[in-house]
């Protein structure tokens, strides 16, 4: 809701208080895309690309370009773009992005690069997000063995939460290393993490599944 009423009414108001201010179109555009209507914001960032933009300013025009970019089909150019940015200025919010739009596109190399470098962050070695994707695609690709590393490290990271609401990551966690010992043939190891990620969110249906699933007739 707050991204539509920005998109329909607050951005249209702003642009036309400051039609010749960047950081305008960009808060505009950042709203439309965030709403759905990606053709809207690229129009915005073509209109805010000729203006006065601080260096900030313009990586964060170039990096909501390349969302953008990504939502019209161009995954490929979007991916390129993104790691463009991150080698100028590594940062954890682009080198995520950086991995969605290469695994969106099928770049599966590229988006491995870009969740090992998002890990590497200040942000990254305290969030759990980085090692878990990081996890999902190997073991989409058959690298189950891999799998458990970063699964692990995943885990190491919960734990270290002193959030007193569990993270979500938390059953997925335990879901996949069952996940990967159950396809290297271990299910002795996988059987108590389809458990643990049960027990994390009794509603988790894939472990409730697999549970049935090494239960057997």
């Amino acid at each position: 809701g707050y991204y539509a009423l920005a998109a329909q009414v607050e951005g249209p108001q702003v642009v036309r208080a400051r039609p010749r201010d960047a950081e305008a179109r960009l808060l505009y555009a950042r709203a439309l895309f965030l709403s759905g209507d990606a053709e809207g914001a690229a129009a915005q960032l073509r209109a805010a690309r000729p203006l006065p933009a601080t260096p900030e300013l313009e990586r964060s025009l170039a990096h909501l370009g390349a969302l953008v970019g990504a939502a019209r089909g161009d995954t490929a150019r979007a991916a390129r773009g993104l790691a463009r940015l991150y080698r100028a200025a590594p940062g954890y919010r682009v080198a995520m992005d950086w991995g969605q739009v290469a695994w969106q596109g099928g770049d599966l190399r590229a988006a491995e690069r870009a969740y090992r470098a998002a890990a590497a962050t200040p942000r990254g070695a305290q969030e759990p997000w980085p090692t878990l994707n990081l996890a999902r695609l190997l073991l989409q690709a058959g690298r189950y063995e891999e799998a458990l590393v970063p699964l692990e490290t995943t885990l190491t990271r919960l734990e270290a939460d002193p959030s007193p609401r569990p993270s979500p990551a938390y059953a997925e966690t335990f879901y996949r290393l069952g996940q990967a010992y159950e396809a290297l043939g271990r299910p002795d190891e996988a059987l108590p993490n389809f458990q643990a990620a049960l027990s994390a969110d009794p509603d988790y249906e894939p472990a409730a599944r697999a549970l049935e699933r090494l239960a057997g007739p």
